[in-house]
């Protein structure tokens, strides 16, 4: 859609992994992506915030709770591929598998961008190093 739509603007967000309708509000509203809200990407896909904000208080809980049921989709097809042998190949072609029958939930969980933070650890590993 993207490529269909000649933007550059759009083809980069594609090509970096971003969330090419949160861009689209971005450009419609005049607002970094960053500040892109719920209601304004509702109204860019012409659909009601209502039904996920009765069950959820902010976009934040949404991704959260996308990526936990995505990871225990995933976790599906790890038991099943741990459970052959050996359970390593098992695991190798079931996580092949998954990528293919699910290609959004495989880029979701494994080729997002993530936050630093979540690798930074308060503990010192440099002496494991030597």
């Amino acid at each position: 859609m993207a490529a269909m739509s000649g933007d550059e603007q759009l083809v980069g967000a594609f090509l970096r992994g971003e969330d090419i309708h949160a861009q689209t509000a971005s450009a419609v509203y005049g607002i970094p992506l960053e500040a892109v809200t719920a209601q304004e990407l509702a109204n860019v896909l012409g659909t009601s915030t209502r039904p996920v904000f009765t069950y959820f208080r902010t976009l934040e809980e949404v991704r959260a709770a996308v990526v936990e049921e995505a990871g225990k989709i995933f976790g599906r097809y790890v038991e099943r591929g741990l459970s052959m042998n050996p359970p390593f190949k098992g695991y190798g072609m079931e996580t092949i598998r998954f990528a293919r029958e699910e290609p959004n939930l495989f880029r979701l969980l494994f080729l997002r961008r993530r936050d630093t933070a979540e690798f930074q650890t308060t503990e010192n590993h440099s002496a494991d190093i030597r």
